[in-house]
């Protein structure tokens, strides 16, 4: 049975964390996220902090991720993939995701509309095309964000092919006040 934090901002995050052995030392070092962004996370409903049944603290945080897809006039299927996120601080983090686009589902947020804000957020569509649900993946990892931190994922997959109106050869940059993500096409070999 696990027991969820609240996400009441004057909860003491830290001692929280180091009273349940979660040694925050690396967050916010390099192109790990900091405690600051991890309490904005935890009080804008996009994840929850409880105990496993082990007692160990684990970030659980519910996505919908989508893989975008455009079809050239000459036959071509190409995938969007992110390439690179620059961080404000100058750094650069290079992920292999394994979706095009994905967003933290907000608290009682259903996951096609995530998915739909995940589009209009990050590639900044103004249309919403076809979305198909592909399935969904339950997953428990180290967080690559919050190092030594356990995180707990259920992401539901979805697919969509771009029109010619939407697609935009040169790729998408998302703007955000800590980073840029940047978003190219590669060649998928669906034959």
């Amino acid at each position: 049975m696990s027991a969820s934090i609240t996400t009441d901002p004057t909860t003491d995050l830290t001692d929280f964390l180091a009273f349940h052995g979660v040694d925050t030392a690396a967050f916010g070092v390099g192109t790990a996220k900091s405690l600051a962004q991890l309490a904005g996370e935890i009080a804008a409903g996009e994840s929850v902090l409880s105990l496993d049944e082990d007692g160990r603290v684990v970030r659980d945080a519910a996505g919908a991720c989508v893989n975008v897809y455009h079809r050239t006039a000459d036959g071509r299927l190409l995938r969007l993939v992110e390439d690179r996120q620059e961080l404000a601080n100058g750094l650069v983090r290079r992920r292999d995701l394994n979706s095009s686009i994905g967003e933290k589902l907000m608290r009682g947020e259903r996951p096609l509309a995530g998915a739909r804000r995940a589009l209009r957020e990050e590639l900044g569509l103004d249309v919403d095309p076809p979305l198909r649900a592909d399935y969904l993946m339950l997953r428990v990892t180290d967080s690559f964000s919050y190092p030594g931190l356990r995180s707990r994922y259920a992401i539901t997959y979805f697919r969509c092919t771009l029109d010619d109106d939407a697609y935009r050869p040169e790729g998408y940059v998302e703007v955000q006040p800590d980073k840029h993500n940047f978003f190219c096409w590669t060649t998928v070999d669906d034959t």
